[in-house]
């Protein structure tokens, strides 16, 4: 009896832990879809562009910001069926963002938008930004040793 409670409840966590999302887990699903654009810049990569912007630009023209950031991640859905569309907003009002801190949420009628950070030592080193509806239906994340200086001006940014 005793065994078949322990094996009743391993197979109710395995359920629970496979209904709960992750950022990886929605772009790996995602990524391949019809129409979806989707953009992996790895730390290599950066690290050519930030040499690049170091080579070809005077001081005064070096983006900070860019020097700061290590990876980006952008997954695009506006171009895809509804159906994805709708599966997509439907995994990321369940995203389990564990370690993270909520930075911004913004909500209208039809239009959902998040951003939450992972910070260690007062600097931001993950930054997810999520929205979906209306149109929109994007998902980035963004890998570096950001200040919240630098979030406020991208926040601000227009």
């Amino acid at each position: 009896m005793m065994k078949k409670i322990i094996v009743a409840m391993a197979l109710m966590l395995g359920f629970q832990m496979s209904q709960a999302q992750t950022v990886n887990g929605i772009f790996r699903e995602f990524r391949y879809k019809e129409n979806a654009e989707y953009v992996n810049v790895p730390k290599i990569l950066m690290d050519v562009v930030k040499w690049a912007q170091r080579r070809t630009l005077e001081a005064e023209e070096i983006n900070p910001m860019v020097e700061k950031i290590n990876s980006v991640e952008v997954l695009d859905l506006t171009e895809c069926d509804k159906r994805v569309q709708e599966r997509f907003s439907t995994k990321v009002e369940k995203l389990k963002m564990n370690g993270y801190e909520p930075l911004m949420a913004m909500n209208d009628d039809e239009t959902h938008a998040k951003i939450w950070a992972k910070i260690e030592d007062e600097k931001a080193t993950d930054i997810v930004i999520v929205a979906s509806g209306n149109g929109t239906y994007v998902l980035c994340s963004f890998k570096g040793e950001l200040s919240m200086s630098d979030i406020q001006k991208l926040v601000e940014r227009k």
